[in-house]
């Protein structure tokens, strides 16, 4: 049996359209995957900033002012304060701004006149530190060293 002209046009115009759903939905999942990876992608790049710690050197709280004690550089940049009157170092600090030309103290030898304000110092949460050390701003340093 023959199949007439309009027959196959019809048949045309149904596989054709047929086609076009497929394309249509093919566009649609493509359209889907790209946004989902757009978003995803997003999502990985934000960062979430947590509040920094209010502690250390960049900390704006004053926790207590040293005025001209007496100490020991033990390192480059951390002091040794010594109390005479309770004959004992009373806590280290770490200079915020230490200056290369101060030299170390020999052990035992308090031979800087420091004054300063000191911070809280930077710890994990619920510990306390075996050895307390604070940093401290440095605004006065007299050494006997004349470095």
């Amino acid at each position: 049996m023959p199949i007439n002209l309009i027959e196959l046009r019809l048949l045309m115009i149904q596989n054709s359209s047929k086609s076009k759903n497929f394309k249509s939905y093919m566009n649609y999942h493509r359209l889907l995957l790209y946004t989902t990876i757009f978003a995803a992608g997003l999502v990985l790049s934000c960062d979430i900033k947590e509040p920094k710690p209010d502690c250390g050197c960049e900390s704006k709280e004053i926790i207590g002012t040293i005025i001209d004690g007496k100490a020991s550089l033990i390192d480059k940049s951390l002091f040794a304060i010594y109390d005479d009157k309770r004959n004992q170092i009373i806590g280290l600090f770490y200079a915020c701004n230490p200056d290369p030309a101060w030299k170390n103290s020999e052990k035992d030898v308090y031979d800087y006149i420091i004054s300063g304000k000191y911070k809280r110092q930077c710890l994990p949460p619920n510990t306390l530190p075996y050895i307390p050390n604070y940093p401290i701003e440095v605004t006065k340093v007299i050494s006997s060293n004349n470095y």
